[in-house]
């Protein structure tokens, strides 16, 4: 019997092309960085400071979002200020921005949990 949880080479086109796409672009380290940031909309050119990064190497990954539908861009001027998009309620998008959305919460809320658990141990040890 097979595990049906497991994906084979021969059966990883059951995996369709957009969604092989969505998966690889949240999967890289620098577009996690900048889908953490676009939780508020911001410019190329402020993504570059706060990255560190060349503009080319931005833009780069902010076109790997665009491509699969993570970020819009709107177009004022000069500026491109890129944002989340707002993809259908129970589409493969919405999952991967709900499952980011937890894991930036998550990331924020740390730093409280921590200081709670510590008071806590303190007035248990006290």
């Amino acid at each position: 019997m097979k595990d049906s949880r497991h994906v084979s080479p021969d059966s990883a086109s059951a995996l369709s092309e957009s969604r092989l796409a969505l998966l690889a672009a949240v999967a890289d380290p620098v577009r996690q960085r900048i889908l953490a940031l676009l939780r508020e909309q911001r410019s190329v050119a402020e993504l570059c400071i706060q990255l560190g990064m060349a503009q080319p190497r931005v833009s780069h990954h902010l076109a790997v979002l665009r491509r699969c539908g993570l970020i819009v861009a709107e177009v004022r001027g000069r500026e491109r200020p890129h944002r989340w998009a707002s993809p259908a309620v129970g589409s493969d998008r919405w999952r991967v921005q709900e499952l980011l959305r937890s894991f930036l919460a998550d990331e924020e809320d740390r730093p409280r949990a921590e200081a709670a658990r510590a008071g806590a141990l303190e007035d248990y040890l006290l």
